[in-house]
């Protein structure tokens, strides 16, 4: 049963995988530790866990490598709650229709959809978690936002929105909520560092736009900061959060 997957480890001669359940979420152990991108990581476990073989037939042992399940294979592991571990070694296309070979570590080779290959070869950015800041629109009850035109500072009354600073008026509510759901929706393209060490090498040390958001009835704080255009390219980094990401033209 899917839901019973603790951990997943994808290991190959390319890369190794590592993810740890947490709670409702995925935790990337390896080869980073950073939070998981849930949808695809669940998307990969549903498809191996529904997993039907095409057909299957035996060869002698040795013969594994003329199929790719030794090598160049992807070795995927479940480890379920109760501890109770298995796996499947996917290898080569078949040389006719879309399949693929898998095997369970023994002389019998199994054909199986390609779906399933290309649910475990991808690569690190695929798997992690893309989001922008950890933002829910729903939560945001005032934030801060500065760009070139100076400091704007918005405060939830009811169902709209009030402009305090630079002066006291009504927002239009629907503009103010489509910058809300770029933070809560918006997907970085690239991650470009996993610590941002030297603010200065992405135009972050004075950077071109700045969010504040306070949530909730506590106010917890939540800072966003971007650098300016560069390319079609803004870096933002989120307080939270180590990485420095990307967003392109269109979010800015």
């Amino acid at each position: 049963d899917k839901d019973s997957v603790d951990i997943v480890e994808i290991r190959s001669v390319f890369n190794r995988f590592y993810f740890e359940r947490d709670a409702d979420e995925w935790r990337i152990k390896n080869p980073v530790e950073t939070n998981g991108d849930k949808s695809t990581i669940d998307g990969m476990i549903n498809t191996l866990t529904n997993m039907n073989m095409d057909r299957s037939f035996s060869i002698k042992e040795g013969e594994q490598k003329d199929y790719g399940l030794v090598g160049r294979s992807y070795l995927v592991v479940f480890q379920l709650k109760n501890g109770q571990r298995d796996s499947v070694r996917i290898g080569d296309n078949t040389p006719v229709g879309s399949n693929v070979f898998a095997s369970k570590g023994d002389t019998t080779v199994y054909t199986v959809p390609v779906s399933i290959k290309n649910a475990v070869t991808k690569k690190l950015f695929d798997w992690r978690d893309k989001s922008l800041a950890k933002v829910k629109q729903s939560e945001v009850n005032e934030f801060k936002l500065k760009n070139s035109h100076g400091l704007f500072h918005f405060v939830k009354d009811g169902s709209e929105w009030n402009i305090i600073k630079p002066r006291e008026v009504r927002a239009e509510k629907s503009t103010v909520e489509s910058v809300l759901r770029k933070f809560e929706n918006g997907k970085a393209k690239s991650v470009v560092s996993e610590t941002m060490d030297n603010p200065g090498t992405y135009q972050l040390s004075r950077p071109a736009f700045e969010v504040d958001f306070y949530l909730g009835e506590a106010k917890a704080y939540k800072n966003v900061i971007l650098s300016k255009l560069e390319d079609k390219v803004s870096h933002v980094k989120d307080d939270s959060r180590p990485q420095v990401m990307t967003v392109d033209s269109l979010f800015i």
